[in-house]
């Protein structure tokens, strides 16, 4: 059986301890990218722009980044293994780069993957 009384709504009515000082948007997105737990993410995907800036756009054209795990490993994807081979060569020059650019705390290691030339495109 339905009741008939309707419910019944505040409006809203904003209260002496509510009241906050305005707040600029950066403050107010920083909060919001902590409380959501995104501020990593964000980081991460920098981390995956700056690879051409890092090993350079030849390099980058034969090496894709293509994910950060859990264990703050990044995934590169290569077109064969001779560019795997040569670029584990360099990975310590690589992650120092990192660290130079600050980024030493969302990367720890490289792993490179080898795939082939199209598959590669597609990335």
């Amino acid at each position: 059986m339905k009741s008939n009384t309707k419910p019944t709504f505040q409006a809203f009515t904003p209260s002496s301890s509510r009241k906050k000082a305005p707040q600029s948007v950066a403050t107010v997105l920083e909060s919001a990218l902590k409380y959501y737990r995104l501020k990593g993410k964000i980081e991460q995907h920098s981390v995956l722009d700056e690879w051409p800036n890092i090993v350079g756009e030849h390099i980058a054209q034969f090496a894709k980044p293509e994910k950060i795990t859990r264990g703050k490993v990044l995934v590169v994807r290569v077109s064969d293994p001779i560019w795997a081979q040569e670029l584990s060569l360099s990975k310590q020059n690589i992650l120092e780069s990192f660290r130079v650019l600050e980024f030493g705390s969302v990367i720890e290691d490289i792993r490179f993957v080898v795939s082939g030339p199209k598959d590669l495109e597609r990335r």
